[in-house]
């Protein structure tokens, strides 16, 4: 037991002296000179380009430090990599058990330069292309004799390598990019700093890395398992600037970024066969001017993306579980699968805007993309869903199916506000409505209407119009401006305070279009009770097309005043006023209900059953405009009538001497009238029982009276006028009716009769030389 304790002690001893000798002949042997002698020429030779080391501190037992390291641009005087200090710590014991445990290794201060060629190749390509795999029939690595490769995958037969920490400190890299631009690109990321520990080529290892790219924050932490070539890691990089890279894609922007913060914090999963993330992608302060409408630039736009996806690498396909955009605060989601994303990517996803109320849409659009959008002042809610499915660069045909509700959706338009409420489907060809009402004031419109082939030009529209009760002269009164102060009434906009003095552009009573609308439409309107010009309809059917800007009315039937009326029309949309041309007939309406529709302040003045054709033509909407620009010809008809009212009838009595008269009745009035310049000329017969006339002279359409009556009275009539007159002695004729010659001016609101004194002055004289001459004969041949 002794001699065991002594052999113990000498071999130890032995031992000892050993690894003084192996220490002072490592001293000696291994010197920096050595080393540099040594490595230089090796790594130049493997890297062609030049290699500088300065100092070098060696430590058999605890490592090497070697300072101011350099390897140089390839065929040029820059370097291609600089190091303050590059420094190794390993154990020394390990070794002798085939172990490599390297406590340390960390690059001081490195910089890094990057270059990308004109050719699109990196100033680091040629060292890429030396890593390639053995060409065929070239030697492969012989097993170990435990019969795996490398053993633990390190390159060493049997030799395990653990490195405990690795680190970069304080580095900075600089990118050039002569391929990019007219005048190349230079970027720099300032800051790296990375470390990484327990790193095992065989299991997985955590890791650290900041920098600053442009200044911008940036920061990944994860882990990594070389075995299986997988990273996991979450990244963070906030306010890097876009602008700095618009060389890489101002081509694909349809417009110029003057500015735009960028920022991400996301999760990546990566392996050779697949990538799985999620995380935020967002892109604030963004100021730029679409190329489409400079006028019109975007300021202050953000845009938020929150998502989660799983790539296939090998099947080239994407499942995106979730992306939510949040683009200014109009919010979408999707989600579905992306296809051959790497040659011809194909969709199938469904995409959703969630209820939205109009004001946050109207605040996310710039305002010189809806121009006057915001004095509509708009309300209600939009809610969409699409399912999108095909090539994604056939646009045309992605949409298959989707569907657009509307909830209380309303917008002041020149005094009205209209309130929208259904639902929209939408398909790759065609849009149809659901249960789609618009609300007028009181009035409430459905509307089924079907949009098909809406790529194309013109689109092509066919619909059905349905109202219980119209107010159509609510509806034309709205087409003109509001005028200043007027008072909201129900289903009408309230005027804004802010500019309601403004006139409309080209005056308060700016002719309505032109148009030019790319669409193609046929349908129909039916309305149950409607009203116009105050004249109170029933039955109102409607059917028209529209083809290159003109609507044509083919058929227009109403029940109107205890009568019928039907017509056609022909309206050009593309001219200022809307030109139009119509035909229309009435049989057997009040005459009543049609001059208080023309001109309400007649009302009551006429009465009788009436027929009538009219061929007009003219331009405008407001009555003012159409009363200038009108033109045309027609025929009327009256039966069993009667002319009432003090103003008429008893200004008729007052004119002609005859005391007080409340109405004339007649049995019939015909005449045929143009229409021009304001005016309609009218040549008519009037047959009443107590006086006969035959009108002829002008009605303004603004209400001015100018006409020849043409008048006489019946002998029962006659025997009222005044017993001094000599009307009722010399101007009756073989039947007893007497002529007076009596003019109507005025207005139809107040109307003038005037007898013509000089006129009948004449028709006495020469009355009565007739009867004088008359009677002298009588006694001559007695």
């Amino acid at each position: 037991m002794k001699k065991a304790g002594q052999i113990l002690g000498i071999a130890a001893g032995v031992f000892v002296v050993l690894i003084i000798v192996l220490v002072v002949a490592a001293k000696f042997l291994i010197t920096p000179e050595r080393v540099r002698q040594t490595v230089i020429p090796i790594a130049e030779k493997n890297l062609n380009r030049s290699v500088a080391i300065g100092d070098i501190d060696i430590s058999l037992f605890s490592g090497v430090v070697i300072r101011d390291v350099r390897v140089g641009m390839q065929n040029a005087d820059q370097d291609f990599v600089a190091a303050d200090e590059m420094v190794l710590r390993y154990q020394l014991w390990p070794l002798l058990k085939k172990q490599v445990v390297v406590d340390e290794i960390r690059l001081e201060k490195p910089q890094i330069r990057v270059v990308r060629n004109k050719d699109g190749t990196f100033n680091f390509s040629d060292l890429l292309a030396g890593t390639s795999e053995p060409e065929a029939g070239g030697a492969k690595p012989a097993p170990d004799a435990e019969g795996g490769g490398s053993g633990s995958g390190n390159g060493g037969a049997g030799i395990n390598l653990l490195v405990s920490r690795m680190q970069v400190k304080d580095g900075t890299v600089f990118f050039t990019d002569q391929a990019a631009g007219t005048d190349g690109f230079e970027y720099e990321i300032s800051g790296f700093n990375a470390s990484a520990k327990d790193i095992s080529p065989d299991q997985s290892f955590p890791f650290e890395m900041t920098a600053r790219p442009g200044q911008a924050p940036f920061s990944a932490k994860g882990t990594v398992n070389a075995a299986d070539a997988q990273i996991q890691a979450n990244v963070k990089l906030d306010d890097f600037n876009l602008v700095d890279f618009l060389p890489y894609f101002e081509k694909q922007v349809p417009g110029r970024i003057y500015r735009a913060q960028f920022g991400m914090d996301v999760s990546v999963d990566a392996s050779p066969r697949s990538v799985e993330t999620s995380g935020k992608l967002s892109v604030r302060e963004m100021d730029m001017v679409l190329d489409a409408r400079k006028d019109s630039p975007i300021n202050d736009a953000h845009l938020a993306l929150d998502y989660d996806l799983t790539s296939d690498l090998s099947a080239k396909s994407i499942e995106v579980r979730r992306a939510d955009l949040d683009a200014n605060n109009i919010r979408l989601t999707a989600s579905g699968r992306v296809k051959n994303f790497d040659t011809a990517p194909s969709l199938d996803m469904v995409a959703t805007l969630p209820s939205t109320k109009m004001e946050t849409i109207l605040a996310a659009v710039p305002k010189g993309l809806v121009p006057g959008a915001a004095e509509m002042n708009p309300a209600g809610e939009i809610r969409a869903r699409a399912e999108l499915a095909g090539p994604a660069d056939n646009a045309k045909a992605l949409l298959k199916t989707g569907n657009l509700d509307l909830n209380q959706l309303q917008a002041s338009i020149e005094g009205l506000r209209p309130v929208v409420t259904g639902t929209i489907d939408l398909s790759s060809q065609k849009i149809q409505t659901k249960g789609l009402e618009v609300v007028l004031g009181d009035d409430v419109v459905s509307v089924d209407f079907a949009v098909t082939d809406f790529f194309s030009t013109p689109v092509n529209i066919q619909n059905r119009i349905h109202a219980s009760n119209l107010n159509i002269d609510e509806l034309l009164a709205a087409l003109q401006t509001s005028q200043p102060g007027q008072k909201e009434k129900k289903g009408r906009a309230k005027p804004d305070s802010s500019d309601s003095s403004k006139p409309a552009p080209g005056g308060k009573n700016a002719p309505l279009g032109p148009f030019d609308l790319p669409v193609s439409a046929n349908g129909q309107i039916d309305v149950d009770k409607a009203v116009y010009k105050g004249l109170a309809m029933t039955d109102l059917k409607v059917s028209y097309r529209l083809i290159e800007n003109v609507l044509t009315v083919e058929t227009l039937k109403a029940r109107l005043a205890e009568g019928q009326m039907t017509g056609n029309a022909r309206v050009d949309l593309g001219v200022a006023g809307l030109s139009y041309n119509s035909d229309f007939s009435v049989q057997e309406i009040s005459a009543d209900a049609l001059v208080s529709g023309l001109y309400p302040k007649a009302a009551g003045l006429l009465l009788g059953r009436t027929s009538a054709a009219i061929n007009v033509s003219g331009r405008g909407t407001a009555w003012e405009q159409m009363r200038d620009a009108l033109s045309g010809q027609g025929g009327i008809r009256i039966f069993d009538g009667k002319i009432t009212g003090n103003d008429f009838a008893g200004g008729l009595a007052r004119a002609l001497g005859a005391g007080n008269l409340k109405s004339i009745d007649f049995k019939s009035f015909e005449g045929d009238f143009e229409i021009d310049d304001g005016k309609i000329r009218l040549d008519s017969d009037f047959a009443g029982n107590e006086v006969k006339m035959k009108p002829a002279g002008t009605i303004g359409l603004n209400g001015d009276l100018d006409l020849n009556l043409n008048l006489a009275v019946a002998p029962g009539f006659s025997s009222r006028l005044s017993s001094d007159s000599l009307a009722g002695q010399l101007l009756a004729d073989e039947q007893g009716w007497t002529g007076m010659p009596v003019a109507l001016g005025g207005s139809l609101e107040k109307p003038r009769f005037v007898l013509d004194k000089a006129r009948l002055q004449k028709q006495l004289t020469e009355k009565g030389t007739q009867k004088v001459i008359e009677k002298g004969l009588q006694k001559l041949f007695q």
